[in-house]
């Protein structure tokens, strides 16, 4: 009974001194390594590539660990860690504090936001930081420039456009839709160069709100010389990566209206008759609009000669801008003139004679001779003395007819009186 009873009492101090040494050895490795701190590269630090970058762990020599020797470096990379490089060439030890440190090239590091960890030697043992805030956090490896192509343009700026701000009366803004995927956008410009490749100007865009989209102040097309211009994006992110491949080739600035000429064939034209204009036009930045009324002009080629007078024609073109210009001419229309004829026949003479009587003595007028021209106008003339007539219209000679014949009766009456009476 005494003999089992001290075997109890000797498992029960081996539990109570295993336990205290688990504690111990867990307070020992929870002390270990609490004052290490990763030095270089700091939180908040980015670079394009792990190409000769400094990384540095500093300790306190004796309470962290005692006579290092080297150290390795670490990268959290998808929530596991993972070794950067080798071990560090060796260890500054002092009198307080020390530090490992070496220059890591490693460009097989993909882009990310990084951790960075370090892990202690010394001949016996090895001890890594332990308190998480004296790890470096938030390493960004960002060697990708940010994204711009040319179909991230927007708006009515695009290839091969035709723009003028004087035919539209308003101003272009520059759009774009742009990303970058770790580090974010720094500065947008876009670029506009001229055909040789001469800068001519550069525009700012700003960032909309939190989106993706850019904007640029105001293009004025009217500020440019008539031409093509390329317009290229600059995009930067804060470690430099710069990309400029995104660009709207061959825009034309167009601010100058076309040339149009009309003319129309004959100046004087006959009421009725026809009457024919031509039309054309030219522009030599952005060319005829094709589309626009006839084949790029609208303008009447025969216009009406029905009426009298001096009318007006005009014809309209339209650039590919959308620049339009008026040209105009005149032409006059006359009434038809009159044809001209003469009268074939002269007219005759007539004589009537004479008679006298008791109750005295008459005269009968003398006999109608006259003219007529299909000039507009009729002129008559007669003579009663000699009973000559130079012309007569048919209307003229059937009426002397009718006062002869009066005449002759008139005369034949008064005989038949006065023979009556003398018997």
């Amino acid at each position: 009974m005494i003999r089992e009873g001290k075997m109890k009492s000797n498992i029960v101090v081996l539990s109570v001194l295993i336990v205290f040494a688990s504690l111990l050895a867990w307070l020992v490795m929870a002390v270990a390594g609490e004052s290490a701190r990763i030095v270089s590269p700091a939180s908040g630090t980015n670079y394009t590539s792990l190409t000769a970058v400094l990384f540095n762990v500093s300790f306190v020599n004796g309470s962290d660990i005692t006579n290092p020797q080297n150290a390795t470096f670490s990268l959290n990379v998808s929530g596991a860690w993972g070794l950067v490089a080798g071990n560090s060439s060796g260890c500054d030890v002092g009198a307080t504090t020390s530090s490992c440190s070496m220059n890591v090239t490693n460009t097989t590091i993909p882009d990310g936001i990084y951790s960075v960890n370090a892990t202690i030697y010394n001949a016996t043992t090895s001890i890594s930081i332990t308190n998480t805030t004296n790890l470096s956090s938030k390493v960004i490896i960002d060697g990708t420039k940010p994204q711009a192509f040319p179909a991230n343009f927007t708006g009515t700026v695009a290839a091969n456009a035709n723009l003028s701000s004087k035919a539209m009366n308003t101003v272009f803004y520059l759009n774009a839709s742009l990303v970058d995927a770790l580090i974010g956008i720094q500065a947008v410009v876009f670029n506009v160069t001229n055909i040789s490749g001469k800068q001519n100007a550069t525009f700012t865009a700003t960032r909309e709100g939190s989106t993706s989209y850019y904007s640029s102040a105001a293009l004025n097309t009217s500020h440019f010389q008539d031409g093509t211009y390329n317009i290229t994006i600059f995009v930067n992110d804060t470690l430099g990566n710069l990309n400029n491949s995104a660009r709207i080739a061959t825009l034309t600035f167009d601010d100058t209206l076309p040339s149009v000429a009309i003319t129309c064939t004959p100046s004087t034209v006959t009421s009725g008759e026809t009457e024919t204009c031509s039309c054309s036009a030219s522009d030599s930045t952005s060319g005829i609009n094709t589309s626009y009324g006839s084949s790029g002009v609208s303008f009447t080629a025969s216009p009406s000669t029905s009426n009298t007078g001096t009318f007006t024609v005009s014809c309209s073109a339209q650039d590919r801008a959308g620049n339009s210009n008026t040209a105009s001419d005149t032409y006059t229309v006359e009434g038809q003139s009159s044809g001209s004829s003469s009268g074939g026949n002269s007219g005759g003479t007539a004589s009537t004679p004479s008679t006298s009587g008791s109750n005295g003595s008459s005269t009968n007028p003398p006999a109608q001779s006259g003219t007529e021209s299909n000039s507009g106008s009729n002129v008559g003339s007669g003579s009663s003395a000699q009973g000559t007539g130079a012309g007569a219209t048919g209307g003229g000679l059937g009426t002397g007819i009718i006062i002869a014949i009066v005449l002759v009766v008139i005369i034949v009456v008064v005989v038949i009186v006065m023979v009556n009476r003398r018997k």
